[in-house]
């Protein structure tokens, strides 16, 4: 097992984006989402014929509890409260259709 702080600890770049001060342990490390086990990490990794960006979702339905992408190639937004969000959001989309 090991943390998110012992792998960035290890890593010689400052991550594109911040920790939420919350100390995540894994089990495991996944490169292939079918091969994924219940509290990995998924590494989305570029490859000659498959591109693991695209598999992010499928690693985390697998039980991965987090991943490492690029992140200009994973869309994103941390936020607060993401029921909130989406809450307003349809409620704002209702209101279009209605």
């Amino acid at each position: 097992m090991f943390s998110l702080d012992d792998l960035l600890s290890a890593y010689s770049r400052t991550p594109l984006s911040p920790g939420n001060g919350e100390t995540v342990v894994f089990a495991g490390v996944a490169i292939d989402s079918r091969q994924a086990q219940p509290g990995d990490l998924f590494v989305a990794l570029p490859g000659e014929h498959r591109d693991g960006h695209d598999f992010i979702a499928a690693a985390l339905r697998q039980g991965c509890r987090g991943a490492l992408a690029q992140a200009e190639r994973v869309p994103r937004q941390v936020l607060d409260d993401p029921a909130v969000a989406v809450h307003e959001w349809t409620g704002q989309q209702w209101r279009h259709i209605v």
